[in-house]
């Protein structure tokens, strides 16, 4: 963030999720005892802001590792057409041009009721907790997949990624009057951000709930592990979430590389 008010755009992005990821966090502690004996150590003997202040850390920290997806989506968003607009228009495409905003708000609608309809569904279920666990198994994995798809996409058009950057950087430089427009973007982008991060705390939170559902029926006495088997399967599951977006590492280096040989800058 280039603006002289940059801390309004993180905690516009992380405010929600910190006091959400406090909240999960302390929830799983409950649940888990084995976790709680391990974080709760940092909580002994405080009180008071102390222990809201450690609380508070332990929230953000999951808020930021939930929101890792977001910076692989980020990433990606370079893959997106960035050619000029076409002058002249076929009728057809100018009626799919025109509805297509109509049409992307009824299907949001209509996903959200039917949404709402199968959760209502879910809970009638004998089942409900194998259920959610396959639910959230299920969008954990379709999550680390869209990631992992996108960041080995990411290595192989660099080039292109690249260019946009280069377009981006001229057409803010063209526009020096368009403050006010590109600060109304950023802030809806920094809004939607904020409610992103609170879906994918629920998908992180609700996995790692599952994870130790399913580990809480071994005794690991007598499998031989050092610690209560729920800490391997949480290890798993965030390296999973996590590696994705130590590969945006190497892609930022990739562009920087592309960046050192361009000799036409700018």
């Amino acid at each position: 963030m280039t603006s002289g008010r940059w801390w309004e755009f993180y905690f516009v992005r992380y405010a929600m999720g910190t006091v959400i990821g406090a909240l999960v966090v302390i929830t799983l502690m409950h649940i888990d005892p084995a976790l709680n004996r391990v974080l709760g150590r940092l909580l002994d003997g405080l009180d008071g802001g102390g222990r809201f202040a450690v609380l508070g850390g332990l929230g953000l920290v999951y808020c930021y590792i939930s929101s890792i997806p977001i910076l692989v989506l980020h990433a990606g968003r370079l893959l997106l057409p960035i050619g000029p607009r076409m002058v002249k228009r076929s009728k057809l495409r100018k009626l799919y041009e025109e509805a297509l905003p109509a049409v992307f708000t009824a299907t949001v609608y209509a996903f959200s009721v039917l949404y709402v309809f199968v959760q209502f569904e879910l809970l009638r279920s004998p089942e409900l907790d194998n259920r959610i666990a396959n639910l959230s198994f299920l969008a954990f994995i379709v999550t680390v997949m869209v990631l992992a798809g996108l960041t080995f996409s990411l290595t192989f058009f660099r080039s292109r990624c690249y260019q946009f950057y280069k377009n981006l950087a001229k057409a803010r430089a063209r526009q020096g009057d368009a403050g006010e427009l590109i600060t109304s973007y950023r802030h809806l982008r920094e809004h939607g951000n904020s409610i992103f991060i609170v879906a994918l705390e629920a998908v992180f939170g609700l996995t790692m709930l599952s994870a130790y559902r399913v580990a809480s029926g071994l005794k690991h006495e007598h499998l031989g592990l050092i610690y209560a088997p729920q800490f391997y399967l949480y290890g798993v599951i965030a390296m999973a979430w996590i590696l994705p977006g130590v590969a945006v590492w190497l892609f930022a280096t990739l562009i920087e590389n592309e960046f050192v040989r361009d000799p036409m800058w700018p």
